[in-house]
């Protein structure tokens, strides 16, 4: 299944209602990292190309003292467009196994980690824990408040799911810590044994 593409998300958010383009920046701003910004040279082009195929449509609204705020509502050819993306049932691609590893720096810089001083690798892992502990709390608090205004459950759900996956990361950092402050900061090789017991017999031992 490909990703979800910024046209897809504008249509699913205007699905909901006619919105301006800065609350649809606000709504969308936290899917994209900070490498992808999602800044009005993003934002407009794409809401541009929609309103070019038929699937928005975009009105002028007048404010005082202020320039004219833009504001798009989806049409009937979008609606249906977004409508019949979501009701299909696609095959998932066989994802790359390491996939999860180019969206976490943390995890490149552990491969390296042999290669630092055990001091300097505790330093980065607390910081790192700490900073896990901080999105945790964020998530908490954005949680609190999708349930005080009773959000869709379905997107309280997506929450909770991101709220799960920080709390297992904030888990093996502290994990990972704990085994950098006992000094076992190399597993064992499951193939030295092996190796010891051949030379053993070849010695007649």
């Amino acid at each position: 299944m490909k990703p979800l593409s910024l046209a897809q998300m504008i249509l699913g958010l205007l699905v909901d209602g006619p919105a301006h383009g800065y609350e649809l920046r606000r709504c969308l701003a936290p899917f994209f990292g900070a490498g992808v910004a999602l800044n009005a040279g993003l934002l407009y082009p794409a809401l541009a190309r929609l309103e070019a195929q038929g699937l928005v449509t975009k009105r002028s609204v007048r404010q005082e003292r202020l320039p004219a705020k833009h504001v798009y509502t989806i049409s009937a050819a979008g609606k249906r467009e977004i409508l019949g993306w979501l009701a299909r049932s696609e095959t998932e691609d066989r994802p790359v196994r390491y996939d999860f590893f180019h969206r976490d720096p943390l995890l490149a810089r552990v491969m390296f980690f042999r290669h630092l001083p055990r001091e300097r690798v505790q330093a980065i892992l607390r910081d790192q824990a700490k900073q896990a502990e901080a999105r945790c709390e964020d998530y908490v608090r954005v949680r609190a408040g999708m349930l005080a205004r009773q959000a869709d459950p379905y997107r309280l759900r997506i929450l909770e799911f991101g709220l799960r996956y920080h709390r297992l990361r904030r888990a093996w950092i502290l994990d990972l810590l704990k085994n950098a402050e006992s000094g076992l900061s190399r597993a064992p090789s499951a193939r030295r044994p092996a190796r010891q017991a051949a030379r053993r017999s070849a010695r007649g031992g």
